[in-house]
């Protein structure tokens, strides 16, 4: 008799791609065909690309691993699911509250214990469509690791090179997202080593932060020239000057900088943040001050996936590259105009 399955295991089996199963599974198979594309060294008709996989010998295709596993490794449903949960290291559903009650007492803060390798943070973030160059700066710089217990992602706000802030994001399947406890929220995640420009890039999340970098990777642009710093969210009211502690606190400490590009979501909560924020880094702050909402999806890892989908049609075409630095091109974002809701 077949082992029962039950919704939940087949749940969170499915929410994991190919190409982290594989990362995470059988490293040694995947082969990088360039660009986003992979194959393996089984199924050299198989492109995995963008979240997708085609195995173009036989017309098969889908997203999920648990798809693969029963599509072209022949495995039952039953066995698919157990074999890519045996993989995951923890429960996604264990109950871990992102709010907790709140105490007088101030917690210290401890970053997480590192894993000794990094290898499901960058699957997880590489499915994402973030660039292996960034991901391998950050590492570097340990501005980014993965969590031994749980594997999340940590991405670290610094002052003075003392580690002062970590957020955490799930991998494997996980939709987990929360600060370490006893975080100081003024100083958020941010890349901004070799920084002299006196640029300023602002996003509401770290991913968003590591799509942008992406992009200008993609065309050889020295993003690692401007600052770029995640709030961990947005304020989108300006009754009493809030810009939020992070971008407050790294415009005090920073007093170089003499521009902001506030790369916000592009939905209504986004788009009215941007408005307050500019407005207040005009006036209080006599900054230069430019909105820049992504120009696809509804933020900037959206954008990325959209760019990346494109180029997937395109790259056998000369005007492949001339399209992506279009698209890229840091001059005149949104203007300030409200896009349409998505």
């Amino acid at each position: 008799m077949a082992a029962y399955i039950s919704p939940e295991e087949a749940a969170k089996a499915k929410q994991m791609d190919l190409f982290t199963y594989l990362s995470l599974a059988q490293p040694d198979e995947l082969i990088h065909k360039g660009g986003n594309h992979y194959t393996t060294k089984n199924h050299d008709s198989l492109d995995i690309s963008n979240g997708f996989w085609k195995r173009w010998s036989t017309g098969d295709g889908g997203k999920t691993a648990v798809d693969y596993l029963i599509k072209v490794e022949g495995y039952s449903f039953q066995e698919a699911v157990q074999k890519v949960n045996s993989l995951t290291g923890f429960n996604p559903w264990d109950v871990r509250p992102t709010e907790q009650k709140k105490s007088t007492v101030k917690k210290e803060f401890i970053l997480p214990e590192k894993n000794t390798d990094n290898k499901r943070v960058i699957a997880y973030l590489k499915s994402r469509g973030i660039h292996s160059d960034v991901l391998q700066y950050c590492i570097k710089h340990n501005y980014l690791y993965e969590e031994k217990k749980y594997h999340n992602a940590v991405f670290i706000g610094y002052s003075n090179g003392q580690a002062k802030y970590a957020f955490l994001r799930g991998t494997c399947g996980s939709e987990f997202k929360g600060e370490v406890a006893g975080s100081d929220k003024r100083y958020g995640f941010s890349v901004s080593e070799n920084a002299g420009s006196g640029i300023l890039h602002v996003y509401e999340c770290a991913i968003d932060l590591l799509s942008y970098c992406s992009m200008c990777q993609m065309i050889n642009q020295d993003w690692k020239r401007d600052f770029h710093l995640s709030q961990g969210g947005i304020f989108s009211k300006s009754e009493n000057g809030n810009i939020g502690k992070a971008l407050e606190t790294f415009l005090i400490n920073h007093p170089d900088i003499k521009k902001v590009y506030l790369r916000y979501d592009n939905d209504d909560k986004g788009y009215e943040a941007a408005i307050a924020t500019q407005r207040i880094l005009q006036q209080k702050y006599s900054l230069e001050a430019e909105i820049k909402l992504p120009k696809r999806g509804k933020d900037y890892n959206e954008y990325l996936q959209a760019v990346l989908k494109k180029l997937q049609h395109k790259e056998h075409s000369p005007a492949s590259s001339s399209f992506l630095k279009v698209q890229n091109k840091i001059p005149n974002g949104s203007g300030g105009k409200k896009r349409a809701a998505r």
